[in-house]
């Protein structure tokens, strides 16, 4: 929900708080897990709003209501994902305010209304006997004026045409009773989806396309929009050696410097720790060099992949957050690299997984 919902809630909170039947937090009927950084409200005090506003009529015993409130920062608001269960009945809630204060209030009042009963509309019939009745003296109308007793007519004489009667004297119109007002809640607006860049740094493993484990560094943008989250990462590392089958004389230098395209859905983006399932796009371009060999020689070639990865962020402050994935690339072609008269010395394997943990930054 927007900041205008949370304050509409905590001034809503305000009236509340003006109900002269309330309960003390040692006695409200609510199991609360709150929790918040340390620069927001603590626990005593979101149960002290909550009973400060909560309305109880005496003599009844609500159901215990169940509430477990998660707040943290986004960007530069704040934000609690509130989950409550009474009487078998689940319900949930996300408001987010620029105040953690103000947002505190508003899930005060929210818990204060999960503690209603339909049942407690209105004190019961019969006050309880120290409770002080305020009667009012009924407001008595005063007695209507006596009118002179009209005159008798006459009876009119035979044969004369007979007098119409009178129109029937109008009745005063009493007004209708007024009918409370209604409140009509209109529904929040919807909320645009949350958006952000972030700068990025990762550390990769890989076996492919290089021989053996090849170990690199990469360089990049983080997109993000909703649940969508774009990676966009520049890949190189150092450079790895490999000994020719047919003449362990000679040795190949291999080296690659590419790009990396991902593309990723993310399940809960706000919480501390969200998963995400990605599809990945790799282009690099491979340099050989050979060594050892009667004439030494060149060679580039440019390799295509594709596949499947998975992402665990885990957030690690505000701006934050550690990154861990894994990867599957699915050679679209494979190079391969010879020399003459020894033939082919190395062909890029079909399958290259890669590993990367790395630190992204919200701008």
């Amino acid at each position: 929900m927007k900041l205008r919902l949370a304050r509409a809630l905590a001034s809503a909170a305000f009236a509340t708080s003006l109900v002269p039947a309330t309960v003390s937090a040692q006695t409200l009927p609510l199991n609360l897990k709150w929790t918040a950084p340390p620069q927001c409200p603590t626990t005593d005090e979101v149960r002290r709003e909550v009973a400060r506003q909560a309305h109880i009529v005496p003599g009844r015993a609500p159901a215990p209501l169940d509430a477990n409130a998660r707040v943290e920062a986004v960007g530069a608001r704040w934000r609690v994902e509130l989950r409550t269960t009474r009487a078998g009945i689940d319900g949930y809630q996300t408001l987010e305010d620029e105040s953690c204060e103000l947002l505190a209030r508003a899930t005060a009042l929210v818990l204060a209304l999960a503690l209603y009963d339909p049942g407690e509309a209105g004190p019961s019939a019969t006050p309880a006997p120290d409770e002080q009745r305020l009667e009012s003296t009924p407001h008595r109308r005063p007695p209507p004026a006596l009118e002179p007793a009209k005159p008798t007519p006459e009876p009119a004489p035979a044969g004369a045409e007979p007098e119409p009667p009178p129109p029937p004297s109008a009745r005063p119109l009493e007004p209708a009773p007024s009918l409370p007002p209604a409140v009509a809640a209109s529904p929040a607006p919807a909320s645009s989806a949350a958006s952000g860049w972030a700068l990025a740094v990762d550390a990769r493993a890989s076996r492919g396309p290089l021989p053996e484990t090849n170990l690199g560094l990469s360089l990049g943008v983080d997109a993000r929009r909703g649940r969508w989250l774009a990676r966009l990462r520049l890949l190189g590392g150092a450079p790895t050696e490999q000994a020719s089958a047919a003449a362990p004389d000679v040795r190949g230098r291999y080296q690659a410097w590419g790009t990396s395209v991902v593309a990723c859905v993310v399940a809960r983006p706000e919480s501390r720790f969200a998963l995400a399932g990605c599809g990945e796009l790799d282009a690099s371009l491979l340099v050989a060099t050979a060594s050892g060999a009667a004439l030494d020689g060149l060679a580039l070639a440019p390799w295509y992949a594709a596949g499947p990865a998975a992402l665990a962020r885990i957030r690690l402050s505000r701006r934050t957050r550690l990154d861990l994935g894994a990867g599957l690339g699915v050679s679209i072609d494979r190079p391969r690299f010879a020399l003459h008269h020894l033939g082919d010395v190395y062909e890029v394997p079909r399958l290259a997984p890669n590993a990367t943990i790395g630190i992204s930054v919200e701008l």
